[in-house]
């Protein structure tokens, strides 16, 4: 398992917990210290001094990408997991990511995450159905927003699948220029809805959270681009699904940009023009989940209706909004 880490001195403990209660698998758990300015490399080296199995690395901070890469460059296991240093999983997360893999001679496996508030997994899906997916069906599903994500947590991987693959340094988003490339390497992918994987999310406050809006975020676009036009390339049965997704994805940046200050208009021009030019054939097309449909609809109404209709959908979800 490789765990980037970075100033997360106040999750550390239960991440690093979590993991060693896996039982009685033959684990490598590595640390990867990217440069963290508090306790976070100090703490890892005190597990590493309590426990055989973790390894820990100390770099210059280069971003969970580089984190990653050195992870995979010293991992000696034929499987790779990845694990968020603030977040944390289930006791039999390795387990029954492996049993899914290995009953299905499948090259990855993916469990259900769940968001969790205030360490409350009471909710946590228990059953064990799972399906085995080919790599076209997957990346159906995952262009509908069909339970599969691009996260690169929640999987468990054949190492060979990242030969020839890293995360691209320096970039945020990073999963999703390289998740694709993976699916793409695998004959079967086995999913269970078992939600084994807990994102940990700060409740209070949530409609004032606030993020703030950086240049980096138009990686998002870039990676996105990047996968949509390597689908197209190879995958052109699969055309409805990328135009959906293109439509989500345009939304999805269109909001972060409404929300920033300062915004850049020249930026929202451009993705409205690319969101209307497509709308029709995505809100005829079945598969488009409703809440698309609607957003294509506040926005032909125009962009303070589209933004007043994201802010509530916010306030009612709490979501995240962006800030200067």
């Amino acid at each position: 398992m490789i765990v980037p880490v970075y100033n997360v001195e106040t999750y550390l403990h239960t991440c690093v917990d979590s993991l060693l209660r896996q039982g009685n698998l033959r684990l490598e758990i590595i640390l990867v210290n990217d440069g963290s300015s508090d306790h976070s490399g100090e703490i890892a080296e005190q597990y590493a001094l309590l426990d055989k199995r973790i390894k820990v690395i100390h770099q210059d901070n280069g971003g969970a990408s580089a984190a990653r890469n050195k992870g995979l460059e010293l991992a000696q296991g034929d499987y790779i997991a990845f694990v968020d240093s603030d977040d944390y999983v289930s006791e039999d997360y390795i387990e029954y990511l492996y049993q899914m893999l290995i009953e299905n001679n499948a090259e990855m496996s993916v469990c259900g995450h769940l968001a969790v508030y205030n360490h409350d997994i009471t909710n946590a899906k228990e059953h064990s159905q799972y399906f085995v997916y080919s790599k076209i069906e997957a990346f159906e599903y995952f262009l509908y927003g069909e339970g599969i994500t691009d996260s690169p947590c929640a999987k468990l991987y054949q190492k060979r699948l990242f030969d020839g693959v890293r995360y691209p340094a320096g970039r945020i988003y990073e999963d999703r220029a390289t998740t694709f490339r993976l699916f793409d390497k695998c004959k079967s992918i086995a999913f269970g809805g078992k939600e084994c994987y807990y994102y940990c999310c700060d409740k209070a406050g949530s409609i004032t959270r606030k993020k703030k809006f950086r240049r980096e975020e138009f990686d998002y676009l870039i990676s996105t681009g990047e996968f949509l036009s390597f689908l197209s390339e190879n995958y052109p049965e699969l055309e409805d699904g990328i135009l959906r997704f293109r439509v989500y994805a345009d939304f999805s940046f269109l909001r972060r940009l409404v929300f920033s200050n300062p915004r850049d208009r020249n930026a929202e021009r451009e993705l409205i023009v690319r969101i209307k030019k497509n709308r029709w054939k995505v809100i005829r097309n079945k598969k488009t989940p409703k809440m698309d449909k609607l957003a294509v609809l506040s926005l032909m109404l125009g962009l303070p209706v589209f933004k007043f209709s994201w802010f509530l959908y916010c306030k009612l979800s709490g979501r995240l909004l962006y800030n200067k």
